[in-house]
């Protein structure tokens, strides 16, 4: 009885870095497609990963406060892996290996561009050490800047990096675990979350801008004289992946300011209804800003592209000249971007003009009020005032999963005035989604479902090193 007492004296509320092993070894099992078992280290060489990177994190090199970025991978794998995403990367290999330690972190970790690159660590066999401790470090990662321009959308296209497992540190006790740009666990304040239970991806919420999707891809279909696009067994709409990199793009702009932000989604005839109702007061209404044009083209002009390299899935499009005339006289920005552009330019030129645009709109959110978008991209006002009176009735949940298969109710009068008018907004306007930025940089995207008011909370774009 009395040792059960010590028990219960010593037993603490906190999670430690040893605690996440269990949890890291069956999310890394659960998905054998992805992930090789191989790269999983022993469980001494886990823990004491976990453990050097959590007490590198308290302590800070000349008054700074570092960010770690480790990456554990055999020097083998890169010489035998016909990945083309490994094959991306630059592996820069020491001559001697260094002791995984928290000095050697502390000296290591200024040199490497936690965003871009990694410090790669092994066990000591792997690189014919003979260094009796369970890991050593034997080089860094370049994954280049394409991991950095993805992750805050300033890049079209999609990049992720290898498979591989990696932990990372920003802030004293906080270290997040992840592989090929997906988190599985956080270890935060002294508590663990499953990346999953924290938060969503803003790619696992595109059917909330369904309409919008399938409006685009009509409208690619309209620059090669078709009704409608190929079927593909890879994505529900050819414009997501665009669609979704000028989200991120914005979303991490406007975060970045840290002022907070909201970004009101709607059709064009429910923004001019709110208005004629006087729900929405547009303090200053604009015209003249609109990404989708540029958007159009810029998919157009992939699918084209990737067409004549091949691709199976769009070989009704081999051989289709897309046309852009009707794009280029309806959009001023546009025609400013392809203005004297020689053709090979043109991608990059279109992708410029939309970052530009996105620049633009997030620095409105700077404005007390919300920015009011249509949800094809067009900016409508900003400085935006929602006049809706409390609804006493409706039910706001806030979903645990990217499918709402869990959700816990909230009250609404937990949160602040942007976050109360953008579910009064949503709950009044069905077809809207409103995507809110807090002064902390937390962030959410709220709709309305046939039942009640969802929010989910969305994985910020550099998770990795909050």
């Amino acid at each position: 009885m009395k040792s059960k007492k010590v028990v219960d004296v010593l037993a603490s509320p906190f999670t430690y870095p040893i605690d996440l092993i269990r949890p890291i070894q069956r999310l890394w099992s659960g998905r054998p497609r992805y992930r090789d078992p191989a790269g999983l280290p022993s469980d001494t060489a886990l823990r004491n990963l976990l453990e050097t990177v959590f007490h590198a994190s308290l302590l800070a090199e000349e008054g700074r406060q570092l960010t770690l970025h480790i990456i554990f991978a055999r020097p083998d794998y890169f010489a035998s892996s016909a990945d083309s995403v490994v094959e991306r990367t630059i592996p820069v290999r020491l001559r001697i290996p260094r002791s995984f330690s928290v000095s050697e972190l502390l000296r290591l970790a200024p040199a490497v561009d936690p965003w871009t690159s990694g410090i790669l660590v092994c066990e000591p066999a792997a690189v014919s050490s003979d260094a009796a401790e369970p890991l050593v470090i034997w080089g860094t990662l370049n994954l280049r800047s394409d991991w950095e321009q993805h992750l805050k959308g300033a890049q079209s296209g999609s990049f992720c990096p290898p498979q591989l497992l990696s932990v990372t540190s920003a802030a004293p006790g906080c270290i997040t675990v992840g592989a090929g740009g997906e988190g599985l666990a956080v270890l935060e304040h002294g508590r663990m979350q499953l990346q999953h239970q924290k938060s969503v991806p803003l790619h696992r919420l595109l059917p909330a801008f369904r309409a919008a999707l399938t409006h685009f891809d009509a409208a690619v279909a309209k620059c090669f004289d078709l009704c409608v696009l190929p079927g593909s067994e890879h994505v529900t709409h050819w414009s997501e992946t665009s669609y979704l990199t000028v989200l991120r793009h914005l979303l991490s702009l406007a975060r970045a300011h840290g002022h907070g932000a909201c970004f009101l989604l709607t059709s064009a005839q429910e923004a001019a209804a709110a208005v004629n109702q006087g729900r929405l007061v547009i303090k200053y209404g604009t015209s003249g800003l609109s990404i989708a044009e540029a958007l159009i083209f810029a998919v157009a002009n992939q699918l084209a592209t990737a067409a004549e390299l091949g691709n199976g899935e769009l070989a009704s499009l081999h051989g289709r000249q897309p046309q852009f005339a009707h794009l280029i006289e309806a959009s001023n920005v546009l025609s400013a971007a392809v203005r004297g552009r020689r053709w090979n330019d043109i991608n990059e030129c279109l992708w410029d003009a939309i970052r530009d645009c996105s620049r633009s709109i997030a620095q409105f959110s700077q404005v007390d009020g919300a920015v009011l978008l249509t949800d094809r991209l067009e900016l409508l006002g900003f400085g935006c005032e929602i006049r809706i009176e409390k609804d006493k009735s409706q039910t706001l949940k806030r979903a645990r999963d990217w499918n709402l298969r869990r959700s816990t109710q909230v009250p609404m009068d937990s949160f602040g005035m942007r976050h109360r008018s953008a579910f009064r907004f949503c709950n009044q306007f069905p077809g809207s989604v409103a995507l809110t930025i807090s002064q902390d940089g937390d962030m959410k995207l709220v709709t309305r479902r046939p039942r009640c008011l969802i929010y989910w909370d969305i994985t910020p774009p550099g998770v990795f090193f909050e």
